[in-house]
């Protein structure tokens, strides 16, 4: 069986009259289908940072579990068969700029 495509887009949401405005959104693509949306504020990217610097495949799963459960379960589960993770950070080391 193939794997699945996974597409990744994150914008920032500029709308003044958004209660997220100046958060990140996160949108996940299975398949050019939308399998989930996550707001990402300035502390989640504080926390994220070291994370993606180091390059931390296992604590980027134990953050999205705990801080994003509702993504976590409808699109990533424990054994993330999708790759999902991975996918999350490739991105941000490209948003981070990381090497």
């Amino acid at each position: 069986m193939d794997q699945p495509k996974i597409s990744i887009r994150f914008y920032k949401d500029a709308d003044t009259g958004s209660h997220t405005q100046g958060a990140y959104w996160l949108r996940l693509y299975k398949n050019g289908k939308n399998i989930g949306n996550e707001p990402f504020v300035k502390q989640d990217l504080a926390q994220l940072k070291p994370i993606v610097q180091k390059e931390g495949h296992v604590e980027l799963h134990n953050w999205l579990k705990n801080n994003r459960p509702g993504l976590f379960e409808k699109s990533i589960n424990d054994s993330d068969p999708d790759k999902i993770v991975v996918e999350i950070l490739t991105f941000l080391k490209k948003f981070y700029k990381v090497d």
